[in-house]
């Protein structure tokens, strides 16, 4: 296992998030998404954007089961929110810079 493996799973729950928050940040598919949102004037991107530019991104796959998959993953490590009733993302601020993923 990994420095950083071992740190996560020594971690609670909330490090946990931050932890995953930064991983997922270095990830294209996640960065996509938070790039939009850092584009966007309103702080929010409607879903069908998104799933315009996943489907750009990815065009051999289905950009509805990348969503599903982002979403729960995002919504886990509280990189963004998705509101499914007006199916729209909004940002949420970075997380707490104590939580670096890289051991000193």
């Amino acid at each position: 296992m990994t420095v950083a493996g071992r740190q996560f799973l020594a971690a609670g729950i909330k490090t946990r998030k931050q932890l995953l928050n930064t991983t997922l940040r270095g990830l294209f598919v996640f960065d996509l998404i938070v790039q939009a949102l850092k584009k966007s004037a309103s702080g929010e991107v409607d879903e069908a954007v998104i799933l315009d530019l996943l489907a750009r991104a990815f065009p051999h796959e289905q950009p509805a089961q990348i969503l599903r998959t982002v979403v729960a993953w995002a919504r886990y490590a509280e990189l963004f929110k998705y509101n499914s009733i007006r199916r729209v993302f909004h940002g949420l601020p970075l997380p707490a810079a104590s939580a670096s993923p890289n051991p000193r």
